[in-house]
């Protein structure tokens, strides 16, 4: 697929522009996308097509949802301004959304200074208080329209009372253990090692279980998806992006990804993120960082990282 060419033939058609430039990104997962300069406001914007796979968990009909369920919260993510689904296997879904102004947090973090760094953590935890506040309906893979894959357990026809079980816990292991069967695969992988992750799961599974409601997380919360904008001498968030990992979960586990890049590690920014979001089990957090760490392997192993891995 040219996409340069396609690209040029949806502004015309969505936004009846002309293109003046196209853009290579190399942000995003899951989909290919362009940055495109039009001659006519908004002047820029992103042309995203999907990949065409069978992870409906990523898939950009999925993102609608997500996009403006973030936006009903008053977050700052883009603007959808044309969305086409194709329904042949060999076409590609695509979706136009408005850029967004500010700075990628990842690009400055390193030369602000600390008061900055705890003003700005602060504002993270009031973002994702917002987000948190979005309830659905279970835990499991969303899907396009808002649908959520579940896994319910078998109901024999004629059978006794049915056991309880925690939602939760089922869907979160059910990962670790795809995981952890795909890592046992690889002839490198020690097997010691695996099974005293697997004591490790077994022995901490009460503290891995949550029972509060399903909310709607980013999945993906980190410095590159944060846009930032100093008004008045104060940064605000101006945009957040990379929405394909969103999905019911634990508030918790939203974040992974900032005690990976350190942001627990720091008291004085831990304590601003708390001041903005509300308290936070500390512990939970890096339990299912432990799970999730072990999903990254996986990619990395298969990526051809291996050392890393």
């Amino acid at each position: 697929m040219n996409y340069e060419d396609k690209t040029k033939e949806i502004i015309a058609q969505e936004l009846k522009a002309k293109v003046i430039s196209i853009k290579q990104t190399s942000g995003g997962y899951s989909h290919h996308m362009r940055e495109v300069e039009i001659d006519k406001p908004p002047y820029h914007v992103f042309v995203r097509f999907s990949n065409i796979s069978e992870k409906k968990e990523r898939d950009l009909r999925k993102e609608i949802f997500v996009l403006e369920k973030f936006r009903e919260v008053d977050a700052p993510v883009p603007q959808i301004l044309a969305f086409k689904k194709n329904n042949g296997k060999e076409e590609h879904d695509y979706m136009i959304i408005s850029k967004l102004s500010g700075t990628r947090l990842d690009t400055i973090w390193d030369s602000i200074s600390q008061e900055e760094k705890i003003q700005i953590s602060e504002e993270i935890g009031k973002l994702m208080k917002k987000l948190h506040t979005i309830k659905l309906e279970k835990f499991g893979t969303l899907e396009e329209n808002g649908y959520i894959e579940g896994d319910d357990a078998f109901k024999f026809k004629q059978g006794g009372e049915q056991k309880k079980y925690s939602m939760f816990l089922r869907i979160l292991l059910k990962d670790v253990f795809k995981e952890m069967a795909r890592l046992t695969s690889y002839d490198h992988i020690n097997p010691e090692r695996i099974m005293k992750y697997l004591k490790f799961i077994l022995k901490y599974k009460e503290m891995l279980d949550y029972q509060g409601p399903p909310v709607l997380i980013h999945g993906d919360m980190v410095h590159r998806h944060i846009f930032v904008e100093k008004k008045n001498g104060q940064y605000e968030i101006t945009g957040v992006i990379d929405i394909e990992f969103a999905e019911p979960s634990c508030p918790e586990y939203d974040f992974i990804k900032l005690h990976r890049t350190g942001f627990f590690d720091d008291s004085q920014i831990l304590q601003a993120l708390k001041r903005g979001y509300g308290p936070i089990d500390e512990k939970k957090v890096l339990f299912y960082r432990i799970t999730r760490d072990l999903m990254f392997a996986q990619v990395l192993i298969e990526s051809g990282c291996n050392e890393q891995g």
